[in-house]
């Protein structure tokens, strides 16, 4: 880019964007510089004043709009209204240009009146300016766009400011209804839909702002026009939009209003009454769009429907029901809001209990009614052999009916909501199918507490043979696994063999099978006390897994449920059980071993076994052993001759230190023999792999021994000695943060665990280790992964500010020797942290504003006057635009940072990371 930008300069970068071709990357890129330099304000004025050409105004006509966004704040106040008068004048200058000039230039207008607090007199002004006809356009663009950027997040200001302006707009529009009334006149007696479609457009928007000058809407010939807008299929979505904001214009949402709700009352009934044919006729607008009016008019009178029984507006659940009669999916749909809303008032009434209100009959007709039209919306259309897709219309439909299930079915007794489904099933395979969803949908809410009789399901999963249904079969594995709540209850469990049999037939079809293992994992989880005679089937299909078409996560499903089976068998059975299951993988892993293979798919497998291996407490024979003790003793002993035999090997190691991992997790204080081997090899596989889980590995270690039987020296060393070459890698340039965040992640949280559990006499003596690790996690700042990056700033906080945050143990003092350490290295690497703690809070999220204000008010705690400074000069809150943060804000952030406020710092270091994100 030229040293000072032109308007010549700026127009061969229109040009040349229009042109586009190999360039256009270059040139875009180009445009983004020029836009943030202060020149741009002046040329973009002058460009469109000259009007240059029409490339030319249009590019200045958005950089206008954008500069007054993003970079109001770098104009001098007294510009201010200079500004307002040339966007007027440049406004009457293209009003007759193209759409993207005079809408930007628009747009930029009300932007302006929303950020200049000064500016008044706005409406009688733009009034003034755009009086004449040929400006008449303008005008209603201009009051379209006012009250959208007062809500527009992207113009940076306060809550206060835009409740200011809407209690100035909403008690001096009058000019403005009145304006829109006289349009609207002319554009009715013209039959001019598309000025109808604007003028409708401008309504909804001024009704958001509300306010006294609102008031009597309904009366109006507006509200009429509207009305008639929702007969026609043009005007039918946005004359919803504006009965919606109408019907709760006055408080913002929060009490309807009551004149209009009296009068949409008097004039639905008549409406519904002529458009039941829109509401059953497909790609109609008109029909979805009124539904979902009278859904929001139905909503604002949940209230009396149950607070008033004896005078409850009935003829309201009459309207709705009336309206999902038969309707399209997309009108029924439209009026869920409805139904969700009148379920959860009466959830608030019963506490979750069927309902039995004075209105509760007609309430219950009303959902009846409504569940047989969602059960008739879900029905397919498919063919024997096609399967229901994720992009398809149905999927979608089934998605929403499932949310509106699930929160309104506990006003039914259960036993009647399954025996209706269940009343369903038939030889039409289609109906079915849709009772089969329906019953998986409310698996949760119904299966298990249901004492009507499922045995037609389980007879019709036994009875679907080769030639069935794909998506019949598809279904009935996804409800067979959720039978097991049913099954678990009473003398279900006669039907466990039949179920079981489905699932083990469907895993042996390819397009079934992942689904089948799924459905597998569930059955055991939900049924595993009467799973325990599966055992040998289950080892059959662990020795099958093979075979089968199965990804890696199903084949996981599969040793899950086997594990499931093996920790609910007989306590006497549970050892023998576990040698069995890990058996066929630790065979496979020294079989690829013999061969000089990789084993990690067996590692896999065995982690997994361990990972779901959790016993309850009456399944252990002896509190000196563990149920799954022998097998671990036999998988830890192949995993140590396997990390000998593969120990530069990344991919092997990783997978053996996750196979470690869960035999800790799993056996926890019974892991401690195990754990002894394995300590000294740590540090040796590290060296050779640099694989992070070595260090992960550790961090479990120091968790796990801590409580349970201390710290001895051989882990210290570990710890230490894995941090050391650590920080010497990263200082060698061999590793880097943004090349190997998953080291950094696990190195701190090694830091974590050795500073939340090595005793404190032990670790305070250690200062030496924290001066190397203070530098090293300021330098580990730049990384930019997000795990990485909350592990480290955890870490960094929980040094700086002890006993402030939660994961310091509260036994965990800092010693004088370790407060030395601190305010040494504050003077030399305090600024170089402010700096980067800054850059995280002007790049990252807010999660992680906590830990930089911690940190931040620690190092303030030791030397409040340097701290300051450092955040007054660094370079990441400078780059900031004036306009992403507000000045208020920051203000709140140095002031906080001055007196030591560590509330108001959290909270202002939260608020700046949003505005920013924002």
């Amino acid at each position: 880019m030229e040293a000072e930008p032109t308007v010549d300069y700026f127009l061969s970068l229109c040009e040349a964007f229009k042109q586009g071709g190999e360039q256009a990357v270059d040139i875009s890129r180009a445009l983004e510089e020029f836009r943030e330099t202060p020149k741009a304000w002046e040329i973009a004025n002058t460009v469109l004043a000259d009007c240059a050409s029409v490339d030319g105004c249009a590019q200045a006509a958005l950089l206008m709009r954008w500069k007054i966004l993003h970079h109001f704040f770098e104009l001098p106040v007294d510009w201010h209204a200079s500004l307002a008068e040339s966007l007027v004048g440049l406004v009457q200058t293209h009003a007759q240009s193209g759409n993207v000039i005079l809408k930007q230039l628009i747009l930029a207008l009300a932007d302006l009146a929303v950020y200049l607090s000064s500016w008044s007199t706005v409406l009688e002004d733009v009034y003034s300016a755009f009086e004449a006809p040929e400006y008449s356009h303008c005008l209603l663009e201009f009051l379209t766009a006012l009250p959208e950027e007062i809500a527009n997040k992207q113009v940076k200001v306060k809550s206060y400011r835009r409740a200011d302006l809407d209690k100035h707009f909403g008690e001096s529009a009058g000019v403005v209804y009145q304006k829109l009334e006289e349009w609207i006149q002319v554009a009715r007696d013209a039959g001019d839909t598309a000025m109808m479609n604007k003028l409708l457009k401008c309504t909804a928007a001024w009704l958001v702002i509300g306010g006294p000058a609102s008031a009597g809407f309904e009366e109006s010939i507006l509200f009429h026009q509207t009305v008639e807008g929702l007969k026609d299929e043009e005007l039918a979505q946005v004359a919803s939009e504006v009965i919606e904001e109408a019907i709760y214009t006055e408080t913002h949402g929060c009490e309807p209003q009551v004149a209009v709700l009296a009068h949409l009352e008097s004039i639905l009934p008549e409406l519904v009454n002529g458009m039941k044919a829109l509401f059953q006729a497909e790609d109609d607008v008109r029909g979805p769009r009124f539904a979902r009016v009278a859904a929001q008019f139905s909503n604002a009178r949940v209230h009396d429907l149950l607070e008033n029984p004896p005078h409850a507006p009935t003829g309201i659940l009459d309207m709705m029901s009336e309206i999902v009669n038969d309707a399209t999916s997309e009108t029924v749909a439209a009026t869920f809001t409805f139904w969700f809303t009148l379920a959860d008032e009466v959830y608030n009434m019963t506490n979750g209990m069927p309902l039995e209100a004075p209105c509760g009959p007609h309430i219950l007709q009303a959902f009846y009614n409504l569940y047989q039209q969602l059960f008739r919306i879900c029905m397919l259309s498919l063919e024997p052999q096609q399967l229901i897709e994720p992009e398809d219309t149905e999927y979608e439909t089934r998605g929403d009916v499932k949310e509106l299930l699930l929160d309104t079915c506990f006003m039914f007794p259960i036993d009647t909501i399954v025996e209706m489904l269940v009343g369903c099933f038939s030889d039409n395979w289609l109906m079915t199918e849709n009772a089969m969803f329906m019953l998986f949908t409310l698996r949760n809410n119904s299966l298990k507490r249901c004492s009507a009789s499922l045995d037609p399901v389980v007879a019709t999963l036994g009875a679907l043979g080769d030639d069935c249904p794909a998506q019949l079969r598809f279904t009935g594995i996804q409800l067979a696994g959720e039978l097991g709540l049913w099954l678990n209850e009473g003398d279900h469990v006669q039907h466990l063999a039949t179920v079981f049999q489905f699932l083990l037939q469907c895993l042996q079809i390819p397009t079934m099978a992942a689904r089948a293992a799924r459905s597998v994992y569930t059955l055991a989880r939900n049924c595993a006390a009467h799973m325990g005679d599966y055992f040998d089937v289950m080892m059959q299909v662990v020795a099958a897994i093979p075979t089968l078409h199965l990804e890696k996560e199903d084949a996981l499903d599969i040793v899950g449920a086997t594990v499931h089976v093996v920790t609910h068998s007989e306590a006497a059975d549970i050892p023998g059980r576990m040698n069995e299951v890990v058996k066929p993988f630790l065979d496979q892993a020294k079989e690829l071993c013999a061969q000089q293979s990789e084993p990690v798919v067996p590692l896999t497998m065995l982690g997994e076994v361990f990972k779901r291996a959790n016993f309850l407490p009456e399944k252990f024979l002896s509190a000196e052993s563990h149920p799954g003790q022998a097998a671990a003793e036999e998988v830890w002993q192949l995993v140590l001759e396997i990390m000998n035999s593969f120990h530069t090997n990344t991919t092997v190691i990783e997978a053996c230190n996750n196979c470690v991992k869960w035999i800790i997790r799993s056996l926890e204080a019974y892991s401690i023999p195990l754990v002894e081997s394995i300590v000294p090899v740590l540090r040796d596989l590290f060296d050779a792999t640099r694989e992070s889980s070595c260090i992960y590995l550790t961090a479990i270690v120091v968790e796990l021994l801590r409580p349970l039987a201390g710290i001895d020296d051989a882990v210290f060393d570990l710890g230490h000695s894995m941090s050391t070459v650590v920080i010497d890698l990263f200082s060698a340039g061999e590793l880097t943060p943004h090349n190997n965040p998953d080291i950094v992640e696990d190195f701190f949280r090694l830091q974590i665990e050795l500073f939340g559990t090595v005793p404190a006499h032990v670790f305070n003596t250690d200062v030496n280790m924290l001066s190397q690790v203070l530098p090293f996690a300021t330098f580990c700042l730049q990384v930019r992964e997000d795990k990485a990056l909350e592990m480290l700033l955890a870490y960094v906080a929980t040094i700086w500010a002890a006993q402030n945050k939660g994961v310091l143990p509260k036994h965990i003092e800092l010693s004088a020797a370790m407060e030395q350490v601190l305010v040494a290295y504050l003077p030399e690497y305090g600024e170089e942290l402010t700096n980067a703690l800054l850059l995280i809070m002007s790049e990252c999220g807010s999660h992680l504003a906590r830990d930089v204000a911690d940190t931040l008010y620690a190092m303030g705690q030791l030397d409040a006057a340097s701290v300051y400074a450092w955040a007054q000069a660094a370079p990441a809150l400078q780059s900031i635009p004036q306009n992403r943060v507000s000045p208020e804000v920051m203000e709140d952030f140095f002031k906080a940072l001055q007196v030591s406020d560590v509330e108001s710092l959290r909270h202002s270091t939260k608020a700046i990371i949003r505005m920013i994100r924002d």
